[in-house]
C-alpha cells in the first residue's frame, strides 16, 4: 500500500477521536508521543492532511471524511505534492490551477453539486458572513482560510539591520519587509535565529497595524501618555509595542491567571522592561482591586477575550467547530469588562478596545454600547482586515473620556 494511503488512514483515526475541546497541535502531539514508528516527515504529512480538513470549515458536511480530506488538501495546496500524487494523481497535475477550475474538478471527481463558484463555496466554509465587521471582505476573508498566515516579526526600535544580516546568515529570505514588520515563511525555529523578546517580537502584522493607528492618532491629538494599564495583558505583546512607542510609559499589566502573567514577567524580563506593575483580576468583576495598583490611567487598553474568529486560519480547527450561539456570550463579557476599567480611566485618557473577532456583536456593537455613556467619546474605530496579506484580521476602537459640562 501507498505510504499515502497509510497517511490519509492515520489522519481519519485522528480526527475520529477530536471532539475540538482542546487545540489541534496539542492532540496531535498527544498521538505522535504514544506513536514511534512515525518520522518528522510522516508527521508534518499527516498534520497537514488533518489542517487540511479543518480549512474547510462548514462546507461539505455530508462528503466522507476521506474524499473531503484528498479535496481540502488539493485546494490547500500551491504546488505538486507527493502524498496528492499517490492519492489522487489526476488532482496532482492541478493544483497550480485557480480555485474556479479546482472546484470544477471536484465537482466531476466527487459528483459535488454543479456550478460550484468561489463565493458560494466560500460562503458554505464560513457561513455566517451577515455577521461580519464593517471593512471585512467576506468572501475573501471566507477563502483565505484555506492558507495558512505568514509568520510575523515585529523589529524592536534599531534593530531591523541586525535581524536582517542574522536573516541572511542562515539563508533565510523575508517574504516581505516593511516598516517594522518582517514576512517569514512558517516552520522556523526564529528563537534558534535571533533574540526573541531583545531584538524582535513575534507579531501578526495586523497587531502591528494597531500600533501605527495609535501613535498617528496620538500624534494628531498631541497626546503623550504618562502611563498605561494593559489590562488583558496575556504574554505582553501589545505592552512590549506601545512601551517601544513611548519610552518612558508607566506600565501596569494585569491578567486573569497567574501563569499568564509569569509568561509575561519572562517575555518583559527578556525585553528589557524592568519597571512595571502586575496582578490577578477578574476584570467581569468591579473590584476594589484595581485601583489597589493605580487609582487612574491616561490610557488603559483591553484586548479583550473574544472568538478569536480572525486568527482561524492559523487555528482552523475552531473554525471548524465554532457554534454562532458563543458570540453573544463574548459580546457580554466584553462588554462587562469594557465598562468595569472605564471607571479607572482619566478624563482626558484613551481607552483602546481590541479583539481578534471579525464579528459585528464583538467589535461596532460592543462600542456602541460602551458609548451610551455620556462621558465617552469615539475617536476612532476600524476593523483591521488581513487577509490580503496573509495576516489575521482584527478590530480596534480608540475611545476618549471627556469633561462633562
Amino acid at each position: 500500500m501507498p505510504i499515502a494511503n497509510h497517511y490519509l488512514q492515520t489522519a481519519e483515526l485522528i480526527l475520529a477521536g477530536y471532539t475540538g475541546q482542546s487545540p489541534f497541535a496539542f492532540t496531535i502531539k498527544q498521538f505522535f508521543s504514544g506513536q514511534k514508528k512515525y518520522g518528522s516527515r510522516d508527521r508534518k504529512a499527516i498534520a497537514q492532511l488533518c489542517y487540511s480538513y479543518f480549512r474547510l470549515g462548514k462546507a461539505w458536511p455530508d462528503m466522507p471524511v476521506d474524499q473531503k480530506i484528498i479535496a481540502a488538501f488539493f485546494l490547500c495546496q500551491r504546488q505538486p505534492h507527493v502524498v496528492l500524487q499517490q492519492l489522487q494523481p489526476q488532482l496532482n497535475t492541478a493544483v497550480e490551477f485557480g480555485l474556479n477550475e479546482k472546484l470544477s474538478l471536484l465537482e466531476s471527481e466527487f459528483n459535488l453539486k454543479e456550478n460550484l463558484l468561489p463565493e458560494s463555496f466560500a460562503a458554505e466554509i464560513f457561513p455566517w458572513q451577515k455577521l461580519l465587521s464593517n471593512g471585512i471582505d467576506a468572501p475573501d476573508f471566507s477563502l483565505s482560510h484555506l492558507q495558512q498566515p505568514h509568520f510575523f516579526l515585529r523589529s524592536r526600535p534599531g534593530k531591523m539591520p541586525i535581524i536582517l544580516k542574522q536573516l541572511s546568515a542562515q539563508n533565510i529570505v523575508p517574504i516581505a519587509v516593511k516598516n517594522d514588520s518582517i514576512a517569514l515563511q512558517n516552520g522556523l525555529a526564529i528563537d534558534k535565529i535571533i533574540d526573541l523578546n531583545a531584538m524582535a517580537v513575534v507579531q501578526d502584522l495586523s497587531s502591528q497595524q494597531v500600533g501605527e493607528i495609535v501613535a498617528t492618532i496620538f500624534l494628531q491629538e498631541k497626546f503623550a501618555p504618562k502611563n498605561m494599564w494593559d489590562c488583558c495583558a496575556a504574554s505582553g505583546g501589545k505592552s512590549i509595542m506601545l512601551h517601544d512607542l513611548f519610552p518612558n510609559i508607566q506600565l501596569t499589566v494585569s491578567d486573569i491567571r497567574q501563569s499568564i502573567l509569569q509568561n509575561l514577567q519572562t517575555r518583559f524580563s527578556a525585553a528589557g522592561i524592568k519597571n512595571y506593575q502586575a496582578f490577578i483580576a477578574d476584570l467581569t468583576k468591579n473590584q476594589n482591586e484595581y485601583s489597589r495598583v493605580k487609582s487612574t490611567f491616561q490610557l488603559i487598553v483591553a484586548d479583550v477575550p473574544c472568538t478569536g474568529s480572525g486568527t482561524w486560519a492559523r487555528t482552523p480547527e475552531q473554525l471548524f467547530f465554532f457554534d454562532p450561539d458563543s458570540i453573544s456570550g463574548f459580546a457580554k463579557r466584553q462588554l462587562e469588562i469594557s465598562k468595569n476599567v472605564i471607571n479607572q480611566l482619566e478624563v482626558g485618557g484613551y481607552f483602546i478596545y481590541i479583539t481578534c473577532s471579525v464579528f459585528l456583536q464583538e467589535n461596532e456593537q460592543v462600542v456602541a454600547e460602551m458609548l451610551t455613556q455620556q462621558d465617552l467619546q469615539l475617536v476612532d474605530q476600524q476593523a483591521i482586515f488581513g487577509a490580503d496579506l496573509h495576516a489575521d484580521s482584527m478590530f480596534v476602537a480608540i475611545i476618549k473620556k471627556i469633561k462633562l459640562n
